[in-house]
């Protein structure tokens, strides 16, 4: 999985990463802490809910040492774009709680 990291206009770092659901099931399954109890199902699906349908394919998640944003759908050559890009990026993403951070 790509990650970036670049300064906003504040001097503020940000982190920004791309999330796919079925990569986050794969991680979860992979996990014996994350994964859920068997269950007796016949046919296999996802065990990530997405109830947004924009977010159902993915999206960039924006994290700095206090703030979480989120943008969908994750945008062609984000991973190519300049600083500028990428603040014009985060200026979109929709506020998505405070970060948590267990050590500083």
């Amino acid at each position: 999985m790509a990650s970036r990291e670049f300064t906003d206009e504040r001097g503020e770092i940000w982190q920004v990463w791309a999330i796919q659901p079925e990569s986050l099931e794969r991680r979860i399954e992979n996990d014996p802490h994350l994964s859920p109890p068997a269950e007796r199902r016949v046919k296999r699906e996802s065990r990530v809910r997405v109830n947004n349908p924009v977010m159902a394919n993915g999206w960039l998640a924006f994290e700095n040492r206090v703030e979480k944003r989120r943008l969908a759908p994750i945008p062609d050559g984000w991973v190519e774009m300049d600083e500028t890009d990428l603040r014009s990026l985060l200026a979109k993403a929709a506020a998505a709680g405070n970060a948590q951070r267990l050590l500083e």
